[in-house]
């Protein structure tokens, strides 16, 4: 009786390991979610939330200045990004 209950255990353990692995990824996609927008520091509106394609700020096409009348297709950089693309950076 002993050998099958030992069984039993690991295999209760191994079904707890995927839920822990669907925790973590649920976990892994809320973080996703947690994007904020620079100008106004909020993380509502995802349609309207651009992010940037060189570092990992998002901003909503209304909060920038000046606004974006839709979110591009393609590339975009950030305010921030942008002059360092262009050399006009200047923080040195």
């Amino acid at each position: 009786a002993v050998g099958p209950m030992g069984r039993a255990g690991p295999m209760g353990r191994a079904d707890r390991a995927p839920k822990q692995a669907i925790a973590a990824t649920d976990d892994d996609h809320d973080d996703d979610n947690d994007t904020e927008c620079e100008g106004c520091g909020l993380g509502d509106d995802e349609p309207n939330l651009v992010l940037c394609d060189d570092c990992p700020r998002g901003w909503h096409v209304y909060c920038l200045r000046p606004k974006l009348p839709h979110v591009p297709r393609g590339s975009w950089s950030c305010p921030r990004c942008a002059p360092a693309a262009t050399g006009g950076g200047g923080d040195d």
